[in-house]
């Protein structure tokens, strides 16, 4: 599928060789062990995103599909930015968000109140019980998980934040803002038009480390993300900069290889999979700044497409 939305001709090595990896993550076998289906939300969601940008006279399926995948997984909906064909047809953009939340709201309660507020009370019970440990990918966890580190000194500024937890919290989850907002808007400076990888990758990040509690097996999905955004990494290749090239293809191998072995098996600074997604959005971001090609210039929203603003 990632083949399909990225419209590489042929398998490349590297496609082939982040395949064999997912195959043996840590990832895909703990989503095995764990009889968990984030691998079949995610299937729904890039079947769906397929569908919207390459067959538009059947959107309605795209639609259904990625409804499916946010029922069986909350944190899908923020693939909705990848749901965008045209970055300055804003007015059907915010329509499409507001019918799918409301559409998946509502399907939240087809089976009444009862089982909502049970599972509410079961999410709002569960994170003290996994908060700190290397398998919850998110940045409160990572948070914890620093500041209870036996070897920092006990000064005032440490106790202090140690008390006052919620700042590094805010200032990571601040982080991620910044660049998904940057992401987002190149897309729109641009007019991009179609299947964004930048923007996808930026949302595979922010489906791991948002929530408060979010396993590794999310990860399982995650080598699909990487394939989709290797064209950027070869388009940024034409720009000249081969020293750029290195360092930047060097730092991304390095932050994903880290994410395929298993917690315990890697040194304690290192067992955490956090630092390794923020450098890969890093790198997304500073590729979608500096990328050399121009993404093509998209016409005025009374010449765009005829199927536009008369979706179903």
């Amino acid at each position: 599928m990632p083949q399909r939305i990225s419209k590489q001709k042929g398998i490349s090595v590297f496609v082939m060789l982040i395949f064999i990896t997912g195959l043996v993550s840590y990832g895909l076998q703990l989503e095995l062990e764990r009889g968990q289906w984030n691998v079949l939300a995610f299937t729904f969601s890039l079947i769906a995103i397929y569908i919207f940008h390459d067959h538009p006279r059947r959107r309605w399926l795209a639609y259904l599909l990625f409804s499916i995948s946010v029922q069986l997984k909350l944190y899908p909906a923020i693939f909705v930015f990848a749901l965008i064909e045209n970055w300055w047809d804003w007015k059907n953009n915010i329509r499409r968000f507001v019918g799918l939340g409301v559409v998946n709201i509502l399907a939240l309660f087809i089976f009444g109140f009862g089982p909502i507020m049970s599972a509410a009370v079961s999410m709002a019970e569960t994170p003290a019980t996994h908060v700190g440990l290397p398998f919850n990918l998110s940045i409160s966890s990572f948070v914890f998980h620093i500041l209870s580190l036996s070897f920092l000194p006990h000064a005032g500024f440490i106790l202090w934040l140690q008390a006052n937890n919620w700042l590094p919290q805010l200032f990571l989850f601040v982080f991620f803002v910044v660049c998904f907002l940057i992401i987002l808007w190149q897309a729109y400076r641009k007019g991009s038009k179609g299947f964004n990888p930048y923007v996808f990758m930026a949302c595979s990040i922010g489906a791991c480390i948002i929530p408060a509690i979010s396993f590794d097996y999310k990860l399982a999905a995650f080598p699909s993300s990487i394939v989709l955004l290797i064209p950027a990494l070869q388009a940024f290749k034409e720009s000249g900069n081969r020293f750029l090239l290195i360092l930047f293809t060097l730092l991304f191998s390095v932050a994903y290889s880290s994410t395929l072995y298993p917690y315990m098996y890697k040194p304690e600074w290192l067992q955490y999979n956090l630092p390794a997604l923020f450098l890969i959005l890093t790198i997304c971001t500073i590729l979608c700044c500096a990328r050399a090609e121009k993404s093509e210039a998209a016409s005025p929203i009374s010449e765009s497409n005829p199927g536009i603003g008369h979706e179903t």
